[in-house]
């Protein structure tokens, strides 16, 4: 058994990527997905798993159909999570304003004379 995934591992993948952009547009069965993305039943099959696996996607029954679909309550939890640790990062890496030095005024310079 493989280590799970993070969700940037996840998306770096093409074949994922289209899956999930097919999926926003429409619910739809894995011998579709195949078919529209001219790859293999098997591909897709493996890709779903981890789509789902992750939460990104869903399955369902409609009859006898197996459908697929976007869990959207799940990305957009996921949206909100990685827009506050994007935030709690940037606030870390943010470096503190420059503080002004200031100079004393001319006649306090001693030339060593």
């Amino acid at each position: 058994v493989s280590p799970p995934m993070d969700l940037f591992e996840i998306l770096t993948d093409s074949t994922r990527r289209k899956i999930l952009s097919l999926l926003r547009e429409k619910h739809l069965r894995s011998v579709d997905l195949a078919a529209t993305m001219r790859v293999g039943y098997s591909a897709v099959s493996y890709h779903l798993r981890i789509l789902r696996q992750a939460g990104l996607v869903t399955q369902y029954r409609q009859g006898r159909l197996l459908l697929y679909a976007l869990d959207d309550q799940r990305l957009r939890t996921m949206l909100e999570e990685s827009r506050s640790h994007v935030e709690d990062w940037s606030n870390q890496l943010l470096i503190p304003p420059v503080q002004r030095r200031t100079f004393a005024p001319r006649e306090h310079y001693h030339r060593g004379e």
